[in-house]
């Protein structure tokens, strides 16, 4: 040791410089603690993706029925269409026994 001290400064620097990289290695090489997931942030993960999974699947439901209520009033739609298309048929076939012409029956007529 006593040594060490009789060296000239600039080896003194070398060794503190090799010293300081050393000990830097160290603290690199190792991982930081701040970046590892604790057990209770990862369960308060789980319980967030838990919530945004129960919302999604109330939204779901919530389209679904939205889905349902426009199928129902689209058939309620189509059957009213139907009945108008044979409600036009009826008085057209009327007014070819009533001697109308063919021409005058169409729809651009």
């Amino acid at each position: 040791m006593r040594r060490f001290l009789l060296l000239p400064r600039k080896f003194a620097a070398v060794w503190l410089a090799m010293a300081l990289l050393a000990a830097a290695a160290v603290v690199l090489a190792a991982p930081p603690a701040a970046h590892q997931p604790t057990h209770a942030t990862l369960r308060a993960h789980l319980q967030d993706v838990d919530a945004d999974i129960v919302a999604a699947r109330a939204h779901n439901t919530a389209l679904q029925a939205q889905v349902a209520q426009l199928e129902k009033r689209n058939a309620a739609q189509q059957q009213q269409l139907r009945q108008r298309d044979a409600e036009i048929a009826a008085l057209q076939q009327k007014l070819r026994a009533a001697g109308v012409p063919a021409p005058a029956l169409s729809a651009g007529g």
